[in-house]
């Protein structure tokens, strides 16, 4: 494979990690939504970014070995965890407004995600077609 086509391969891997993580939260923070009056119902949240910002505020950056390999800050489903926040009295703690917010949040995440997925995709036809 080219230089180019494992550019294009990584850029095309980092974009659909982008777009399963968004597709991830999605799922998480509605189902956050849709239980927010049940009885005890704690909040779930995709922990990820917090996991990798309090490694990277440490010093702990990964090591990029070789110039073709995508940073290692790339999300891979592999690393993603769904955890509880558990309130402190054991009541329900879903705050629906924090919620509606994180949904619009990704929401725009996603959408930007998917917009250079379809602008590296038309790049890569137009490559092949010469034009």
């Amino acid at each position: 494979m080219t230089r180019i086509g494992q550019i294009d391969k990584g850029t095309l891997a980092a974009l659909r990690g982008m777009l399963d993580l968004s597709a991830l939260r999605q799922s998480v923070h509605a189902g956050n939504i849709a239980n927010a009056d049940a009885p005890g119902y704690q909040r779930r949240e995709v922990t990820f970014a917090d996991e990798l910002g309090k490694a990277q505020g440490r010093g702990l950056r990964p090591k990029v070995t070789h110039p073709g390999h995508l940073d290692a800050a790339v999300s891979r489903g592999r690393r993603l965890e769904i955890r509880e926040v558990p309130s402190g009295d054991g009541s329900g703690n879903v705050d629906l407004e924090k919620e509606a917010v994180a949904l619009a949040e990704n929401e725009l995440r996603f959408s930007v995600a998917a917009k250079l997925t379809v602008l590296r995709l038309q790049s890569l036809r137009s490559s092949i077609k010469g034009s």
